[in-house]
């Protein structure tokens, strides 16, 4: 673990060296291009996990499928095989909710957008990396 941190923490100080060294232009090319790439990487996580969720706690759970657009060979809109069951699935998904908010970050309760620009704006230092995450 140690060997894996090292090298990365080598890696990302020969990044820097070079990106102070470079010109105006290429460093914000190189730092635009790197953002574009983990925020790509980003939202396909999201969409991906947004997929498997709706499949999971709606398909397998709840017993429904949701439509999707005829154009892309979607599946057509069908019932409920178990509509009793999705309360229970909002409700589960409301209690996971709370769990990860209350174990993993609690200054992001109540209103956690409002929360957390209010901390972003009064102090920015006091926010946790994994915050966004939560």
């Amino acid at each position: 673990m140690m060997v894996r941190a090292a090298w990365l923490d080598a890696c990302l100080r020969s990044i820097r060296h070079r990106l102070r060294g470079a010109n105006y232009l290429r460093k914000w090319v190189v730092l635009g291009a790197l953002i574009g790439v983990v925020g790509g990487l980003g939202a396909i996580a999201f969409y991906t996990a947004l997929e498997l969720a709706t499949w999971f706690f709606l398909g397998f759970l709840g017993g429904y499928t949701p439509p999707s657009p005829a154009g892309e060979g979607g599946a057509p809109i069908t019932g409920f095989s178990r509509a009793w069951a999705l309360p229970f699935v909002v409700a589960l998904g409301g209690l996971i909710s709370g769990l990860l908010v209350y174990r993993f970050a609690p200054e992001a309760e109540g209103h956690g957008t409002d929360a957390a620009i209010a901390a972003y704006h009064h102090n920015p230092r006091g926010i946790r990396g994994r915050i966004p995450l939560v």
